[in-house]
């Protein structure tokens, strides 16, 4: 039986430090529009005694590691993408609200008020806001590969409108002051939350302390 029990301790710890590890999860398109969010979340993670591991992945990749397992948590989605996932639990409060504004060619500003059943809407591939939030609302979606590609169709007027995020307009501004739109009605607010993996429930407190101690005036 010592034998036995001399065997099994190496293994022992082997999994107790697995279980110790929370790694940590972001897509790639919010990472990049939202630089030095995910960083500061595993900060105050870690302050709280976690260790907090960032993964920057494609965010499809990002939600199919959450499904499973395969990370504690996803710093950036909305309700609307995960609301079947009953493994998942939704950190409060809120990392971001995000206010997307409608964007149209300056030819055609009535659709800033046009209603969506007969707009068609350009998406950003690799944005899940577009598909799970935004693009129900419209008669029809095309997809871009990236937001200047998206700006692009909508100054030459090949689509009606889409949408990007209010506090990064400035350069859209700049660069298409003539030929594009920023409509002032219109607006979609996005609270984009963190969600937790049901088999890392053992560190919800530190989560919610670090989560408190980030964003509680959010």
């Amino acid at each position: 039986m010592p034998s036995m029990i001399k065997w099994l301790l190496p293994w022992f710890f082997v999994a107790q430090l697995h279980a110790s590890e929370f790694p940590v999860a972001i897509g790639n398109t919010a990472y990049s529009n939202m630089p030095g969010v995910a960083e500061k979340i595993v900060k105050a993670l870690k302050a709280q005694g976690l260790d907090a591991r960032l993964q920057v992945v494609p965010g499809n990749r990002a939600l199919q590691l959450l499904q499973h397992g395969g990370v504690a948590i996803d710093i950036i989605r909305h309700a609307d993408i995960v609301e079947h996932y009953s493994q998942l639990r939704q950190i409060n409060p809120p990392v971001i609200n995000l206010n997307w504004s409608r964007l149209t060619s300056s030819a055609a500003i009535e659709n800033c008020t046009r209603s969506g059943e007969g707009l068609t809407v350009v998406g950003i591939k690799g944005i899940p806001a577009f598909e799970g939030v935004i693009v129900p609302k419209f008669k029809s979606i095309t997809w871009a590969p990236t937001e200047f590609s998206a700006l692009r169709m909508i100054s030459a007027g090949r689509r009606d409108i889409t949408y990007w995020m209010k506090n990064r307009l400035g350069s859209v501004r700049e660069d298409y002051a003539e030929t594009l739109t920023v409509c002032e009605e219109n607006e979609i607010n996005i609270p984009l939350h963190s969600y937790l993996h049901r088999d890392y429930e053992w560190a919800l407190p530190k989560v919610e302390a670090a989560y408190a101690s980030l964003f509680g005036k959010n």
